[in-house]
Parts: C-alpha cells; structure tokens; sequence
C-alpha cells in the first residue's frame, strides 16, 4: 500500500512537470504565433506571411499599374496539368498538385483490411500444408 501511495505521488509530479512544461510552450508559441484569421467556413485562414511572398517582378508591377505597351501575353509552353509559376508559392512550381483520393476512406479501409486478412490465411495455410509438403 505505501508502495502504491508512493508511486502515485510521483506520477502525479511527472505529470505536474510535464504540465508545467505545456504551459511554457503555449505562452512562447503565442508571442511567435503568425496573424491567423477566421474565414468564413469558421476554420482558421492560411497565415498571412509576407516575409514569404517573392518580390514582384518589373513585368508585375507594370500589368498592374495596367500598362502593358501593347504586347500580348505570349502563351508558354507548359505540359499539360502545370500551374503558372507566378500563381503558387509552392517550391514544387510548375505542376499541378496530384487529385485527392476518391470514396469513402472507410470503405477503403475495410477493403485493405480484407484483403489483408484473405492474404494472411493464404500465407498461413500454405505454411502449415504447403511447406511440410514441400520438405518431403
């Protein structure tokens, strides 16, 4: 009993500590936390980080101010599927992101799972008769 007691006591201060030490990662990470707005789906908007947009470009900066001396936008030669280089900020520029998986993920799952469970039993059948079989 006094054994357990004892026990118990330093969990509880592991857990004091650990809490403790929770407490301190909240209160740095809020005086670093980026400037994170609600959209209006009422989850959290991507943080506003300019540090990490590239500087506009000459060419930029003049479409914008809406001269383009005439010149017509050339049509570039991208395979098809490429996102523009100017329209992402992604270090993998120049192709489109693959398509997220289709179905239900627990259909899918209880797919794997069968299949797994019907390849199991053929590898344990065939270990238990296959193999001695195979040994005579």
């Amino acid at each position: 009993m006094n054994r357990l007691l004892e026990e118990l006591r330093a969990q509880r201060q592991l857990i004091q500590q650990h809490l403790e030490w929770l407490e301190q990662q909240i209160a740095r990470l809020k005086h670093e936390a980026p400037d994170v707005t609600k959209s209006a789906a009422g989850r959290p908007a991507q943080p506003k980080m300019p540090h990490l947009q590239p500087p506009p470009t000459e060419t930029a900066r003049a479409i914008a101010r809406g001269e383009t001396n005439g010149q017509q936008e050339q049509p570039s030669a991208r395979p098809p599927g490429a996102v523009p280089a100017d329209q992402t900020n992604d270090p993998f520029t120049g192709f489109a992101s693959p398509a997220a998986p289709s179905g239900d993920p627990i259909r899918q799952a209880k797919i794997g799972c069968l299949v797994l469970f019907v390849l199991a039993s053929g590898l344990f059948l065939f270990l238990l008769f296959g193999v001695p079989y195979l040994l005579e």
